[in-house]
């Protein structure tokens, strides 16, 4: 027995070679055949073959596998909470992720999608390349995480509502992210700075079959198109947005304060508490359908709804694919080039698709191709085609006397998808039930069936009179009060300021004593209401022109209320002061005990030449040879006047001269025919000698003159 024991020893010796092991080796079971080594707990793998990784991927307990130098040109799946990592030298064909907890760390990647069966769960990617494109069917909203150096060369497509893409400073993105579910681009956690990706933005889905709305607070340096059906979407307080294109006006952008858009066009709206700061610097734009941008718009149009006829997560039968995609009603409509990647389940004539069931439950991608001019742009639509050992339900949908919804044929154990809400003249629709009785809610996240069902619309009946409180805005002498009739919990509308001649609106306050003000943006209205308009008396500035005088300061007063004069009164050598007055040419004082101040005003300082008193009148003789001048040879200021009659008055027209210049071009003082009241003060005449003139015409249209001289010394 001994003998046959020693034999079997050595022939098993030969057998495996003779070669020694390495002093490691009784930690790791080496499988190198099967292209895998296995750490002796059976949770760390090293892999250098195809085959290797397959069978460590499907393994249980495996919790890491390292990928050795090479390529792995197949199709594979992550299917549990593993961490798979490469290197810089490592490249792998296409990886499926379909459970929450794994980690990609450093391969290169053809293609990545991240499948629904992550469900709300979590994926990290770290210093990966993505060379093709990326596809996010699951997720929450703490899930997808991208870290590092890490590359998206392809497009990038968040199709799961709630899946927060979070991403580090140092992430590149150049191509674009598709956007076909309300989904976040964030950065990697609060306090982080977000990267500036090179890729454009698409945001394109129904937003009436989603309860979230899209929230981005990274920035981009290329543009963000917000497609017709997303009648919503929020700006964080990083996002920052080189051009915004809106497709709809009813798109609203709403921007938190710090979100910054440097061009936009005027399609929709930027709300929110941001957008009065973007208003200020945001350039208007039009939006030019380049080739670019034209594709851009295709490719988030190329979604599951292309697919008609069948349920895409649960395809039974034949179907029918749409075979164009229009971008704008301003080019014609893209054709489509659809292939599948699985002809003996579902084979493509054109756009019919022709079903063949296979035994289980399979998942086939039909890839929808646009070219415009020189870009061509694709996506992958993954459907699931329905075994024909598969057992399916019918879910039948009673409207209720509401529009009509198609039945849905769902596999046992499946979730319905939320169709389309029904509509009903005079009724508001809210939610589907599972009871005619309106008992309990269909949860389209969480309810599964498992037999036949009809699910029943609830409707709110919009006759019902909801309880109204009326709001009433006391204007407090300012203009007329108004009244708001506003729903039982609703918010107020803030009305126009109103106007109050010499005093500053200063809000809305909820008591006569003007103490606690309004907050029409928080506050519901709960019982009838009255608020009162806070008011503050204006303050104005009266200015004092001492017309070359002594400096005199300025003083202030409350609208309508009087100004005291002066304390000092103003001096200027070989004058005395005469007043102060309203206007530049001294026509009407300021009196200090009767006229109140209700704007800024300026006050002009009256002078009377020392030894001049009255109005000095001369009397033009026409026709004479010399020029009158002025009685005894006076010599005027220019703060002082005088009347200038002609000896005739039976002239038709009268023109006054001074100094060759037509009167009327120099100064506004009244000429009444054939006499003029002279101000000098406004003349501006330098001293000196100068010349009043009055043209005459008779009624034969014969011109003649009359002059008088006068001079001026200061």
């Amino acid at each position: 027995m001994k003998q046959i024991v020693s034999i079997l020893f050595i022939f098993l010796f030969i057998v495996s070679g003779c070669e020694p092991t390495d002093s490691g080796s009784s930690n790791t079971t080496d499988t190198a055949d099967s292209g895998y080594t296995l750490s002796s707990d059976g949770k760390i793998a090293t892999v250098s073959t195809s085959a290797g990784l397959k069978e460590m991927l499907a393994k249980d307990g495996v919790t890491e596998i390292t990928l050795k130098s090479g390529n792995y040109t197949e199709e594979y799946e992550i299917n549990d909470a593993k961490e798979v990592i490469g290197s810089s030298e490592t490249s792998i064909n296409k990886i499926s992720v379909n459970s929450t907890g794994a980690k990609i760390s450093s391969p290169k990647i053809t293609s990545l999608l991240a499948g629904k069966g992550i469900g709300d769960g979590d994926l990290t990617l770290e210093n990966v390349t993505i060379e093709g494109d990326a596809v996010f069917q699951g997720g929450g909203s703490n899930s997808i995480k991208v870290k590092g150096n890490s590359k998206f060369e392809g497009n990038v497509t968040l199709d799961k509502e709630g899946l927060s893409f979070k991403l580090e400073s140092t992430i590149q993105i150049k191509k674009s992210i598709v956007v076909s579910k309300p989904a976040n681009l964030l950065p990697i956690d609060e306090n982080s700075t977000p990267p500036n990706i090179a890729a454009s933005i698409a945001i394109n889905y129904d937003s009436t079959q989603f309860t979230k709305v899209t929230l981005m607070n990274i920035g981009t340096s290329s543009k963000l198109i917000v497609g017709e059906g997303v009648t919503g979407m929020s700006l964080g307080t990083q996002a920052k947005v080189a051009t915004l294109y809106t497709l709809a006006s009813g798109v609203a952008i709403d921007a938190a304060v710090g979100a910054a858009i440097t061009q936009a066009n005027d399609t929709g709206s930027i709300v929110g508490a941001g957008a009065d700061a973007i208003a200020q610097t945001v350039t208007k734009v039009e939006m030019v359908l380049t080739t670019e941008l034209t594709a851009i718009i295709a490719l988030m149009k190329l979604n599951a709804g292309l697919i008609t006829g069948a349920n895409p997560d649960n395809i039974t039968g034949n179907f029918t694919l749409v075979s164009t995609v229009t971008v704008d009603s301003s080019i014609p409509a893209l054709d489509i080039k659809w292939t599948s990647s699985n002809p003996e389940i579902i084979a493509l004539n054109g756009t019919q698709a022709t079903v063949t069931r296979p035994a289980v439950n399979t998942t086939v991608t039909l890839t929808a191709e646009i070219t415009v001019g020189a870009i061509t742009v694709s996506k992958g639509i993954t459907v699931i085609v329905s075994g024909a050992s598969v057992v399916t339900y019918t879910v039948t949908f009673n409207s209720n006397e509401g529009s009509t919804v198609n039945a849905q044929i769902v596999v046992s154990g499946g979730l319905v998808t939320k169709p389309g809400n029904p509509a009903k003249a005079g009724f508001t629709f809210n939610g589907w039930y599972k009871e005619s009785t309106y008992v309990t809610s269909w949860d389209f996240t969480k309810d599964t069936v498992t037999s036949n069902i009809t699910l029943y619309a609830g409707w709110t009946d919009n006759a019902v009179t909801p309880v109204t409180y009326t709001v009433t805005f006391k204007a407090n002498d300012g203009s007329t009060d108004t009244v708001q009739v506003v729903n039982d919990g609703e918010l107020a509308t803030e009305p126009t300021a109103p106007v109050k001649a010499g005093y500053t609106f200063g809000g809305w306050y909820k008591e006569t004593g003007l103490t606690t003000a309004w907050v029409f943006s928080t506050e519901k209205v709960t019982a009838n209401v009255e608020l009162y308009a806070k008011w503050t008396i204006n303050n104005y500035t009266v200015t004092f022109n001492s017309n070359g005088g002594s400096t005199v300061t300025s003083m202030n007063a409350d609208y309508n209320t009087k100004v005291s004069a002066p304390p000092a009164t103003p001096t200027q050598s070989g004058y005395t002061f005469a007043g102060w007055f309203k206007e530049t040419d001294l026509t009407t004082k300021w009196d200090f005990l009767v006229d109140t101040v209700t704007s800024n005003i300026t006050l002009y300082a009256g002078w009377t030449a020392d030894g001049v008193t009255g109005t000095i009148t001369a009397t033009i003789v026409i026709g004479a040879a010399d020029p009158v001048t002025l009685p005894g040879d006076i010599s005027l200021s220019t703060f002082e006047t005088f009347n200038v009659a002609v000896s005739e008055t039976t002239y038709t027209a009268y023109e006054w001269y001074i100094d060759g210049k037509k009167l009327l071009d120099i100064n506004s003082a009244p000429v009444t025919g054939h006499t003029i009241f002279v101000s000098l003060q406004p003349l501006g005449l330098e001293p000196g000698i100068h010349e009043l003139t009055c043209v005459v015409t008779n009624s034969t249209e014969v011109k003649s003159s009359g002059s008088v001289r006068f001079s001026i010394t200061n």
